[in-house]
């Protein structure tokens, strides 16, 4: 009976060093779980070291601000038009999403349309080889492709040299703002020719899911010239276009550039119909028996439906047939058209 006593007890304390052990184990996975995972590169997990000095003791407040590739945010626009107004409706919306590895939970967020340059190198010059042609007494000089800019010299008698530049309209003084920005929901902390910084008015929450999540920056009034345009001979429907003027201060991302006009398909109008009628044809004979000359007349007839309580200017694209053969000729009769430009 003690020999059966000694060995439960040690069997006991096995059992309750096994479970302390288990319970280490486990805390240690927890803590390794807590911890962001490895990175490939150095600077990404580099400490930061902060010395301060102060002539007397007291509370401070630092703010840290880092920059992380892992968020981004795009831009998307919704245009709203109506037929009745020569106004179009644009909202400005932002696409954002991040995956950092921590929730944005209840923070300012800024968004800006440009973003920094990371590792920019100024580059060299590579040695300026000349020489002369021994049957021609003309210098000539070549430089190595190496940069879209670099220069090029040609020794016509008297060497030049041409650069390419890029022009750029970033000095040139704005133009005066035809209409005032409507319903704003996120302010311009920051404006100009290049670059804007939008501060989003309320507290914002972006998990770090890599979805896009959608934030409405700003809604613009601009102006819309419409126009409505029609192949009848592929396709009976009419095509609403606009043609927006941007007069705004603000920089659309991967459009036109701002204070330029850009165009927009607003899709089909079915108020405005168009009826492409069968072509007829008449056949003639104008001459003598030995020298007769062939003439066909055809006419095309086409038909316009306007159920809008406004006129409309409508352009109407069809085709006239070219000859490829000196002894046919194409006479338009009627009606009198301008060749488009």
């Amino acid at each position: 009976m003690e020999s059966y006593n000694a060995a439960a007890e040690q069997l006991d304390d096995k059992s309750l060093s096994l479970e302390e052990q288990i319970s280490a184990i486990n805390s240690e996975i927890k803590a390794e779980q807590r911890r962001p995972a490895p990175g490939g590169d150095d600077l990404l997990r580099t400490n930061i070291e902060i010395d301060l000095a102060a002539e007397a003791s007291g509370d401070i407040e630092m703010i840290l601000t880092c920059r992380d590739q892992c968020a981004s945010w795009e831009a998307r626009y919704d245009v709203r038009a109506s037929v009745e107004t020569a106004t179009v409706l644009l909202v400005y919306k932002a696409l954002i999403s991040q995956c950092t590895g921590k929730s944005w939970d209840n923070i300012p967020l800024a968004l800006e349309t440009t973003s920094p340059m990371f590792g920019a190198d100024v580059g060299g010059l590579t040695p300026w080889m000349i020489r002369v042609r021994r049957n021609q007494q003309i210098w000539t000089g070549s430089f190595p492709r190496t940069s879209p800019v670099a220069p090029e010299m040609s020794g016509m008698r008297r060497s030049t040299i041409s650069m390419n530049q890029n022009t750029s309209n970033v000095n040139e003084a704005p133009p005066t703002i035809a209409e005032e920005v409507a319903n704003r929901f996120a302010s311009v902390t920051s404006k100009g020719n290049i670059f804007v910084t939008f501060q989003i008015p309320n507290l914002i929450t972006i998990p770090s899911d890599g979805t896009a999540h959608n934030v409405t920056i700003v809604e613009l009034a601009l102006e819309m010239l419409r126009s409505w345009i029609a192949v009848p001979k592929k396709d009976p429907r009419v095509h609403l276009k606009a043609k927006i003027t941007n007069t705004s201060q603000l920089w659309f991302p991967s459009g036109d550039s701002q204070y330029e006009a850009f165009e927009l398909d607003l899709g089909l109008d079915p108020s405005v119909g168009i009826t492409y009628h069968l072509r007829e044809n008449d056949f003639t004979q104008i001459g003598e028996y030995w020298k007769q000359i062939t003439a066909r007349r055809c006419t095309q007839r086409i038909a316009v439906f306007n159920n809008k309580a406004v006129p409309v200017e409508i352009k109407v694209v069809d085709q006239i047939p070219v000859s490829e053969d000196s002894s046919l000729t194409v006479k338009f009769v009627t009606p009198e058209l301008t060749r488009p430009n």
